[in-house]
């Protein structure tokens, strides 16, 4: 699991901080990352694509001592194509994030022949090259089983790409840019 550096929070009761535009989980105990940053004993975390309000994507940076962020496509093009919206947004808060002081993943889900080139590698590393909070960067390998999503919602899945088709990754631009931040999820 990604999660796997988590201290497992105790249960009961929603959380104290609740947030739009992401699923928030809040921490009882105070717990360390992986990377030995110790995080409050009232700590909230968020996971966020980073389309929200400039207002609601501010709070959650003042509010939660962590953000887990997606980075899904670099180019705004195939950014509007296969998510709908605009890109701008959402580099906007990704920017925002890598200058700011709350801790943060980035997790960048790789699809075959869709972002698995070196341009997407090469645009991640370059925005957050500099960020002093950047805890990691999470690759997560396309997963088939996604299509079962659409179904439980009466929709089809039809992707417009090779489901098979093996993932190039191109993780130089991260060892010598982000200093090997790096994982790679199975």
């Amino acid at each position: 699991s990604s999660y796997g550096w988590i201290m497992p929070a105790p249960r009961g009761g929603p959380p104290p901080h609740p947030m739009k535009h992401g699923r928030s989980a809040a921490r009882r105990t105070s717990w360390r990352s992986w990377s030995g940053t110790v995080f409050r004993q009232d700590s909230a975390a968020v996971e966020t694509s980073g389309y929200a309000s400039d207002e609601v994507f501010s709070s959650a940076m003042e509010t939660c001592s962590l953000i887990l962020m997606d980075w899904k496509l670099s180019d705004p093009a195939l950014h509007k194509k296969y998510t709908g919206v605009e890109q701008d947004v959402i580099r906007r808060h990704a920017q925002t994030l890598a200058q700011g002081d709350t801790p943060f993943i980035i997790r960048m889900p790789i699809i075959p022949t869709v972002n698995d080139n070196e341009e997407h590698f090469t645009t991640a590393a370059e925005l957050f090259k500099d960020a002093k909070k950047l805890i990691r960067i999470e690759l997560l390998p396309y997963q088939p089983s996604a299509g079962a999503k659409y179904e439980m919602v009466g929709k089809s899945y039809r992707p417009d790409f090779d489901e098979a088709k093996p993932l190039r990754y191109y993780t130089s631009a991260f060892v010598f840019k982000v200093g090997g931040a790096l994982t790679l999820e199975d």
